[in-house]
């Protein structure tokens, strides 16, 4: 597998996680009308919320890094037949 596959593939997944956080902060936000908890440890958040948003951001990350990763073997494997498919050049 090429190297500009796989950066390619971890920045769709980087950005991917981002934008992903971005949503689950907004939905959770409007939900309960809080913040989303910046840190499950502190003792101030009750253990239902540091487990939602733990389960939440963790189901999250698994989809964009699943969807991802397998976009990038799609359009590898299309690459790589198209490769295969050219002519080759005659000099």
């Amino acid at each position: 597998m090429s190297v500009v596959y796989k950066l390619i593939g971890t920045g769709v997944t980087v950005g991917g996680t981002f934008v992903a956080k971005k949503l689950v902060s907004f939905g959770w936000k409007k939900q309960t009308g809080k913040n989303p908890p910046s840190a499950t440890n502190d003792l101030e958040i009750s253990w239902k919320e540091a487990l939602m948003w733990g389960l939440l951001t963790a189901c999250a990350s698994t989809i964009i890094q699943v969807t991802a990763g397998r976009g990038t073997q799609r359009a590898i494997q299309k690459a790589e037949a198209k490769k295969e498919k050219a002519p080759l050049e005659e000099n």
